[in-house]
């Protein structure tokens, strides 16, 4: 059904789906379709947050110069022309948390919290504005809800655990 769709909306897909679909294409493959998208769509909050998606999850194994600060700044474009989207808040929340700019990891997880309080990950970003705050009573508070979290806030802790430190291994550095 590709052919029915306009030309705006098939270079979403094949950024999304990889331009090789239905067979793989490679990371690099993908980035590619995804810069192609906002050259074409600048207008597109979905192409500015796949593209900052892929710089933040494999712009460091894709030995990508300053794909930290291009996801960033691909995440606050989206955000420029939606700001009600979620997905790109949660990513700067923990770039922020990374960077150790804790009142920025707070500000964007407030937001993120207030735009859905029942959000699957509403509970991860709970953990990361008490992070943020140095909230150790908040933390443990946390810690003795883990079973009453959803999956997907667990995950997303745990997985953000892992970049953490992957990025203390890096960087030789932890929050403050």
């Amino acid at each position: 059904m590709r052919g029915r769709l306009n030309v705006r909306d098939r270079t979403l897909l094949l950024a999304e789906a990889g331009p090789h679909y239905p067979a793989p294409s490679s990371r690099s493959e993908i980035l590619a379709a995804w810069e192609h998208a906002v050259s074409v769509l600048p207008d597109r909050p979905e192409a500015w947050y796949g593209l900052g998606d892929m710089f933040f999850h494999f712009g460091r194994e894709l030995a990508i110069p300053n794909s930290w600060e291009r996801a960033a700044e691909a995440f606050r474009r989206c955000l420029a022309l939606d700001s009600t989207l979620a997905g790109p808040l949660e990513h700067l929340v923990e770039m922020a948390q990374i960077d150790g700019d804790t009142a920025t990891a707070g500000r964007f997880a407030t937001l993120v919290i207030a735009a859905d309080t029942a959000s699957e990950i509403a509970d991860y970003m709970r953990w990361h504005l008490a992070l943020a705050r140095g909230d150790s009573a908040a933390l443990l508070q946390m810690r003795d809800r883990y079973r009453k979290m959803t999956s997907q806030s667990l995950i997303r802790i745990q997985l953000f655990a892992q970049e953490m430190r992957m990025h203390i291994d890096l960087h030789g550095k932890w929050i403050q």
